[in-house]
């Protein structure tokens, strides 16, 4: 069985169709996403298409919880729940419309919807059954990272979705280092972190939505089998 950790996807799906391509993943095979799939990017259908197609052709997906599907999830339980009005107040729905700036617009639109619950049932689910992390027998996997200096660290839920700073304890991840996306990283600095193993972490975000920026642009994926890279440059169909 081969399994593949993928960076920060950000609705990129025909970026993510020509990632999955490159690596042919087959029955058995498992796909770890780091989190933040959704919002910014235009082309979410077709991202969770793909998914749903791996899962029928055998294909393991676990998905990790990421700032942005925390903040789907937030907006969600409210619009479930709306809070009444109060005198004056103009703004009711406060977590839905910080989804919304924060790219949640984007998934909207692309899927021809004005409100949440007007979104895909099975996307829905796939965002609620994201975990906060993965343990596995070389490497710790988690959208952000970890606040160390609580005790345990896995308690601290919020740090592993939204921390942008952390030193790894390598002693209380037994060794393990740490993959995870979140902070957009330029290419070069992902590659000499990969290639050497004094580093407690590898951020596996190149910001495939920022393909305006230097040293970014593109989707990658690390192979936790051979711990090799494969990258895949930014292909949407918009500008």
């Amino acid at each position: 069985m081969k399994t593949w950790a993928i960076g920060d996807v950000h609705a990129c799906g025909h970026t993510l169709k020509a990632l999955v391509d490159t690596l042919g993943p087959t029955p058995g095979d498992c796909l770890i996403f780091l989190g933040d799939l959704i919002d910014r990017g235009k082309t979410m259908p077709s991202a969770l298409d793909l998914i749903d197609e791996l899962k029928l052709n055998g294909v393991q997906i676990r998905l990790l919880r990421g700032n942005h599907e925390d903040a789907f999830i937030q907006a969600f339980e409210e619009s479930q729940n709306p809070p009444k009005r109060k005198l004056f107040q103009k703004n009711i729905l406060p977590a839905f419309n910080v989804w919304k700036s924060f790219g949640g617009n984007e998934v909207l639109r692309s899927f021809g919807a004005n409100r949440m619950s007007e979104l895909p049932e099975h996307l829905i689910k796939l965002i609620y059954g994201s975990e906060m992390w993965i343990e596995l027998d070389h490497f710790i996997l988690v959208h952000a990272g970890f606040n160390f200096s609580h005790e345990p660290f896995w308690e601290d839920t919020q740090a592993m979705m939204w921390i942008r700073e952390f030193d790894v304890d390598l002693s209380k991840t037994k060794g393990r280092r740490v993959v995870h996306g979140h902070v957009p990283v330029s290419l070069e600095l992902i590659k000499q972190t990969l290639e050497q193993p004094n580093f407690g972490f590898i951020d596996l975000d190149n910001g495939c939505v920022y393909r305006d920026r230097p040293g970014m642009g593109n989707l990658v994926a690390l192979d936790l089998n051979e711990t090799t890279l494969i990258v895949q440059p930014n292909i949407e169909p918009y500008a």
